[in-house]
């Protein structure tokens, strides 16, 4: 049997490289090294959030980006296409799937 390298944070995690247990320490591992810690914004908006993903999504989407999903009829902007979509049905009555 081959040699696994297993996540620090004893999340259960083992991996056949040692590269993959980086990216997953680093990106995917929702298991904190200390108890009860959140992950800060580090653009000092004040935000914080308990698992990584959050974070990762908050800076890709949110935090100082000019939002990405625009509506083709009034022009508004929006986060994530998701919202932009509800805003179709609520406000246009246009249903886009």
């Amino acid at each position: 049997m081959e040699p696994r390298f297993f996540c620090p944070n004893n999340c259960g995690r083992s991996y056949k490289y040692k590269s993959s247990v980086v990216r997953h320490h680093e990106f995917e591992c929702e298991l904190q090294d200390e108890m009860d810690s959140r992950f800060y914004c580090p653009n000092h908006c004040g935000r914080s959030y308990k698992y990584k993903r959050s974070i990762n999504r908050h800076l890709k989407f949110e935090c100082g980006v000019q939002p990405q999903f625009v509506c083709y009829i009034c022009h508004a902007r929006f986060a994530y296409n998701k919202s932009k979509k509800e805003h179709l049905a609520l406000v246009h009555k246009i249903i886009d799937f």
